[in-house]
C-alpha cells in the first residue's frame, strides 16, 4: 500500500507541476516572447504622439519613469527627415540631424569601382502621407506612416511603438527607435549588367561617423547592422541599417559607399543587387539616456520556466519514487 500510495503522490505532483510551471513563466519570464524580459519591458515603455498630414507626419517619444525625463522626435516634410533628441524633454534639443533619400542611380562596376550610368531625382512634394496600424507578432500596437515619392518608384514606411516589439521580419524594435523601411520597384534599367543605389544625405548638429557595428547589434537585439552616429557631447542619435537586403524575394548583401561630402552635409549610397522589387530595412533613434537610466536599475525577477529542466526534474522524481519501491519490496522479500 505505501508505494501504491507514493506513486498516487508523485501522479499528484507530477500534474500540479504542469498546471503551475505555465503559470510561473507567464508571471516572470517573457510573456510575449520578444526575448526582452516582462518587468524590463514594462518600467521602459514610453508615451508616443503622432500627428500626419497631407505632406508629412511627426512622431514624438517620451520616456516614462525617469528623472528626468527624455524625449526623441522625427518629423517628415518636403522629403526630409529632421531627428531630434531632448535629455529633458520639456528643454531644448542637444543634438539634431536631418537625413533625406536624394536620388536612385543606376550604377555598374568597372575596374572595381562603381561608375554611374543614370540618376532619378526623389521628390516627395505631391506624396501623402498615409497613417495605418498593424499588430506586430508578439501583440504590439505598430503605427505606420507610409510616403511615395512623386515618381512612385520609392515607398518609405515610417514605423513606431511604445514598448519592445517584433515587426515585420521578426526584427527586435526597441521603444527609443523607429523603422524606415525603403521599398524600390518597378526601376527600368538602361544596361545589362547595372544596380540601384539609393543616395542619402545627412544634414547634423555634429559630424556623422560610421560604426561597423551598431549600438543595437552589441546589446544584442540586432544582427549584421550598422549605422551613421551623430553626436554632441554626451548626447546621440543614430541611422542605422540591415546588411542585407531583400532582392525580388532573395536576401542579398548590401554595398555601402563611404561618407563624402555633399552639398547637404554628407552623403553615401546602398548599392543593392539587380531585381525588380528591393526592400530595406534602415532604423532611426536615440541612444536614450532615460531608457538606460530605467533599463539599469536593480530588479528582482524571478527564474523563467526552463522546459529541458523541467522534463529532467520529473525524470528525476520519477527515478527517485522507483527506486524507493524497489528498496522497499525488496526489505519485505528479505
Amino acid at each position: 500500500m505505501s508505494s501504491l500510495l507514493a506513486m498516487r503522490r508523485f501522479a499528484l505532483l507530477a500534474a500540479a507541476t504542469l498546471l503551475v510551471s505555465p503559470m510561473l513563466a507567464m508571471a516572470s519570464g517573457d510573456s510575449d516572447g520578444d526575448g526582452i524580459p516582462d518587468d524590463l519591458e514594462a518600467a521602459t515603455a514610453r508615451n508616443v504622439f503622432v500627428q500626419g498630414s497631407s505632406s508629412g507626419f511627426v512622431i514624438r517619444s517620451r520616456s516614462i519613469g525617469a528623472s528626468p525625463e527624455d524625449a526623441f522626435a522625427i518629423a517628415f516634410s518636403d522629403g526630409n527627415f529632421t531627428v531630434q533628441y531632448f535629455p529633458i524633454s520639456s528643454g531644448q534639443a542637444t543634438v539634431s540631424y536631418q537625413l533625406a533619400f536624394r536620388r536612385i542611380l543606376e550604377v555598374y562596376l568597372e575596374n572595381g569601382e562603381w561608375k554611374e550610368e543614370n540618376r532619378t531625382e526623389l521628390s516627395w512634394n505631391y506624396a501623402s502621407a498615409r497613417q495605418s496600424e498593424v499588430r506586430t507578432t508578439d501583440g504590439e500596437t505598430e503605427v505606420l506612416y507610409s510616403v511615395t515619392s512623386a515618381s512612385r518608384t520609392v515607398t518609405v514606411t515610417v514605423g513606431s511603438t511604445n514598448r519592445f516589439a517584433r515587426v515585420g521580419g521578426n526584427r527586435l524594435l526597441s521603444p527609443m527607435e523607429v523603422t524606415v523601411d525603403v521599398l524600390i520597384r518597378g526601376w527600368n534599367y538602361t544596361r545589362a549588367n547595372s544596380q540601384l543605389a539609393l543616395q542619402v544625405e545627412i544634414n547634423g548638429t555634429g559630424v556623422p561617423r560610421v560604426d561597423e557595428t551598431s549600438d543595437d547589434e552589441t546589446a544584442g537585439w540586432a544582427m549584421n547592422e550598422s549605422s551613421v552616429k551623430v553626436s554632441s557631447l554626451q548626447d546621440s542619435l543614430f541611422f542605422a541599417w540591415d546588411r542585407m537586403a531583400t532582392v525580388d524575394g532573395v536576401p542579398t548583401p548590401v554595398d555601402t559607399t563611404p561618407l563624402e561630402p555633399s552639398p547637404d552635409g554628407v552623403g553615401m549610397s546602398f548599392v543593392y543587387g539587380r531585381g525588380n522589387v528591393i526592400v530595406h530595412d534602415p532604423k532611426i533613434g536615440a541612444v536614450s539616456n532615460a531608457f538606460w537610466s530605467i533599463w539599469s536599475r536593480p530588479t528582482t525577477t524571478a527564474p523563467a520556466f526552463d522546459a529541458t529542466i523541467y522534463v529532467l526534474g520529473i525524470a528525476v522524481a520519477a527515478g527517485l519514487v522507483g527506486v524507493t519501491v524497489f528498496l522497499r519490496r525488496r526489505r519485505r522479500t528479505e
